[in-house]
């Protein structure tokens, strides 16, 4: 436990410092921070390098172990209709937890908030299920993504206002909380499949999980207003 938490603090460590220094040497080189807010900012990195850390540390012993158990139980039981409506509610429920779409979701003016963020879990969840069905039926990375990406770009042909906003949200599958589920679902999959491709099989979900948030932010783009689609400040 100990070498766990002082790797995770090291970790903490080179993610918070280098941003806090180069905020530091703005402040005295080119444009000064009132005392206070310099103060909160200070008060703000000392409270995300503890919090990442811990976050860290649960994912480690925790989220991983458990997506891998439930991956490989699922796999086991051999039943497809469990594997698809299980793997659908588990993305679902990973991305809509993800902080980073919360504020994607304040940010964009022409949705409401609660539609995003359930129309780009369930695009996730979806391609969570797709991403799975791969390595059950032993389908190449290439041939999904080769049929996945043209479907979005036609999609994004009758929504294209809302293509660079679709684009953005497909960054939530690089989310801490995202990141770790897919990657344990993927590893404890393939560790139990009989598929030619175990090795690779462990990788790629990510991959195509971010194919589901780009479709289905330009399916919601056809049902609002598109001239109203930029950014609203944070």
């Amino acid at each position: 436990m100990r070498k766990v938490l002082n790797e995770k603090l090291k970790e903490s460590v080179m993610a918070v410092v280098p941003i806090g220094a180069i905020i530091l040497a703005l402040h005295f080189m080119v444009a000064s921070l009132a005392p206070w807010t310099l103060g909160m900012m200070l008060v703000g990195m000392a409270m995300l390098f503890v919090g990442l850390a811990l976050f860290s540390i649960g994912v480690e012993l925790a989220m991983m172990p458990i997506g891998e158990h439930v991956g490989a139980a699922l796999i086991s039981s051999r039943k497809l209709p469990l594997i698809i409506i299980s793997l659908f509610v588990f993305g679902f429920m990973a991305t809509a937890a993800e902080p980073d779409l919360s504020v994607l979701a304040n940010q964009v003016a022409s949705i409401p908030k609660v539609n995003l963020i359930a129309g780009i879990s369930v695009g996730v969840g979806a391609f969570l299920v797709l991403a799975v069905l791969r390595v059950l039926f032993d389908w190449r990375l290439g041939r999904v993504l080769a049929v996945a990406y043209p479907l979005a770009f036609i999609i994004a042909i009758f929504s294209s206002d809302y293509l660079a906003v679709a684009i953005d949200s497909a960054a939530v599958t690089t989310g801490p909380v995202t990141v770790p589920f897919l990657l344990a679902i993927g590893g404890g999959f393939a560790a139990v499949s009989n598929s030619r491709h175990a090795e690779e099989d462990n990788f790629g979900i990510s991959s195509i999980c971010s194919v589901g948030p780009i479709i289905s932010v330009l399916i919601l783009g056809m049902f609002y207003d598109s001239s109203d689609t930029q950014y609203l400040p944070a």
